[in-house]
């Protein structure tokens, strides 16, 4: 992996850990196991796991 490919994984993960937390706090009903049905589509799939991953990390 490059370093892009670091700073990519990281900006994904912080988007879905960001997302959750606006969602929960605004009061969308959403679980821990929804990330991937409100993930951005179109993204490379190591981009994709890491924003699913950030997402989880809201509710630990």
């Amino acid at each position: 992996m490059s370093n892009y490919d670091d700073l990519a994984s990281t900006e994904a993960f912080l988007a879905g850990r960001d997302t959750a937390r606006a969602y929960r706090r605004e009061g969308v009903v959403c679980t821990r196991d929804s990330g991937p049905s409100v993930c951005p589509r179109g993204m490379h799939a190591n981009d994709t796991a890491a924003w699913v991953r950030g997402w989880r990390s809201a509710w630990t």
